[in-house]
């Protein structure tokens, strides 16, 4: 009677175990929504100007879009004793750093040579206009003169260089704001060994020299990944 109650026991136990769960320890992780997102880099330019009333012209300009100023346009030209300035005002609108640089030329034409530019000037000998020679320009950037001074205008040559050796970091969504101002004196001189307009070493000339002279700027501004 012993030995079947045990072999009884046993298969009670076995059958227990048929379609039981087995617990063990278990944890569960994550990792959804993994995302790339790219980066943006854009310089914005906005231009503003001032002058002589009536005799210029601005084109705001834009993300894309050109924008200048146009002095003495058509029928009202420049004469002695007027000034104006261009603002340009470049912003990184993206949300990844660059080094601003820029790539600036000077074209000076002589138009023709009427006869008070010719005689009474003594303008013969040369094919260029001399506009650029005798308009003082200042040129600034977040209110640093980089040329010319307070109370003093520089070269035109000068802001060219100027313009041409900028290497200006940006931050996503900074800016940069030049200004370039200019000044035909009442009377006019041309610049002596400092480089700079309305200072002692400054040379008298006959102010016929610029009659119908012009000038054309052109600034291409670039916006690099730093």
């Amino acid at each position: 009677m012993k030995l079947l109650s045990i072999i009884v026991t046993v298969v009670a136990l076995a059958a227990l175990g048929v379609g039981g769960t087995l617990a063990v320890f278990s944890d569960v992780e994550t990792s959804t929504g993994n995302t790339f997102s790219a980066g943006t880099l854009n310089l914005v330019n906005a231009v503003a100007g001032t002058g002589p009333v009536g005799k210029f012209v601005v084109t705001p300009g834009g993300d894309g879009i050109n924008g200048n100023v146009v002095f003495g346009g058509d029928a009202v030209k420049l004469v002695p004793g007027e000034s104006g300035s261009i603002t340009w005002t470049l912003q990184n609108t993206g949300s990844v750093p660059g080094t601003l640089t820029m790539a600036a030329t000077l074209t000076s034409l002589e138009n023709g040579k009427n006869e008070p530019e010719l005689v009474a000037a003594g303008d013969v000998a040369d094919p260029a206009g001399e506009l650029d020679l005798y308009m003082g320009v200042k040129l600034t950037r977040d209110g640093t003169f980089l040329v010319g001074s307070a109370t003093n205008f520089g070269k035109w040559s000068d802001l060219v260089s100027a313009l041409n050796a900028q290497s200006e970091s940006m931050a996503g969504s900074a800016s940069r704001v030049y200004v370039l101002s200019w000044s035909l004196a009442l009377d006019l001189k041309g610049v002596g060994p400092d480089n700079l307009f309305g200072t002692a070493d400054d040379v008298p000339v006959d102010d016929n020299l610029v009659q119908s002279d012009s000038l054309t700027l052109d600034a291409t501004f670039t916006l690099t990944q730093s």
